[in-house]
């Protein structure tokens, strides 16, 4: 039997440390970037 290790589609990468990004207050996230530009784009086909 394999090693779960073994399978290159299911390894980890514990090794790299998480980054962690410095935010100004009120600056918007990418999340609400995103979203803003559907809705711009589903406004605009409309």
């Amino acid at each position: 039997m394999s090693n779960i290790n073994e399978n290159p589609l299911m390894k980890s990468d514990e090794t790299k440390p998480k980054i962690k990004v410095a935010r100004k207050e009120g600056e918007p996230t990418a999340a609400f970037k995103g979203a803003s530009w559907a809705a711009l784009v589903v406004g605009v086909s409309d």
